[in-house]
């Protein structure tokens, strides 16, 4: 019991600091969800975030298809909705099989990780976003990201469950993690010294989360409701997810939504 005790200690101690989030909109099933934890804890990674899961999902299910990722599991967090779950976050990857008629970047896994890594250097919090198993994400699930990450694979079949999904995004993310972690020293040295130039040189910049970013949308859709611009009822998600995409598609600073907010207020009482 010790050793199984101390091997369980290894495996999480082994996880990663500041790693991608793994958020699983509406799972259904609880050995799916347990796949997931498993396939997380593989890679080193342990912030597990359900949205509206199935209120029927069996959790002894899940635990028992985790192989002992309890970890994962005990501390995962539920939510009621993708804008409570995401507060914190500052960049979203929609995983999607499905050809979305959207204007977003679209990436593979492995250059999904070097942006992610980018984002850990500069501090600002990533979140991997699954759909459901039967149907995926839907579209304004999607506009709700900044990027789109598609798995390239034979075209005539690709589909994949869900905890395999997650296990190619987050390996690239391992892997690219585990390549950083065994640099050189003095390679390491010379960069972090470099760094601590840059720190001196250059403000630091609080970069606007996925919290920040519904503010400024709502007061966006706000004041065009004052306007004639959402006219067409039958019209408005579509228009409100174009703008959605327009401002996910670069990371906006904390400062630069205020600014966009007053600009905003500005326009509708003159």
């Amino acid at each position: 019991m010790q050793n199984n005790n101390l091997h369980k200690n290894k495996a999480f101690e082994f996880c990663h600091e500041h790693a991608p989030i793994i958020i699983l909109n509406q799972p259904q099933l609880g050995e799916n969800v347990g796949m997931v934890a498993r396939a997380m804890l593989n890679c080193g990674l342990s912030d597990l975030r359900l949205v509206s899961p199935n209120p029927h999902m069996d959790m002894d299910h899940a635990k028992q298809s985790s192989v002992k990722a309890f970890h994962v599991l005990d501390n995962m967090k539920i939510f009621n909705n993708l804008t409570d779950a995401t507060q914190d976050i500052h960049y979203i990857y929609a995983t999607t099989a499905r050809t979305r008629d959207q204007e977003k970047q679209v990436l593979t896994p492995d250059i999904m990780a070097r942006e992610s890594m980018d984002h850990r250097e500069n501090k600002r919090k990533v979140a991997y976003l699954f759909g459901k198993e039967s149907v995926g994400l839907a579209n304004k699930d999607v506009a709700f990201a900044n990027g789109i990450v598609r798995i390239p694979l034979n075209p005539a079949f690709s589909s994949l469950n869900l905890a395999q999904s997650v296990l190619l995004c987050a390996y690239e993310w391992h892997k690219l993690a585990m390549n950083m972690q065994e640099q050189d020293p003095k390679d390491k040295d010379h960069k972090d010294k470099d760094k601590n130039t840059e720190k001196h040189t250059e403000k630091h910049t609080e970069y606007a989360n996925k919290q920040d970013m519904e503010s400024l949308y709502k007061d966006v859709f706000e004041r065009l409701d004052n306007t004639s611009f959402f006219n067409l009822q039958e019209k408005r998600q579509q228009k409100e997810d174009q703008i959605k995409n327009i401002f996910n598609k670069i990371p906006l600073s904390k400062q630069e939504t205020q600014l966009l907010r007053g600009l905003f207020r500005f326009i509708n009482n003159s």
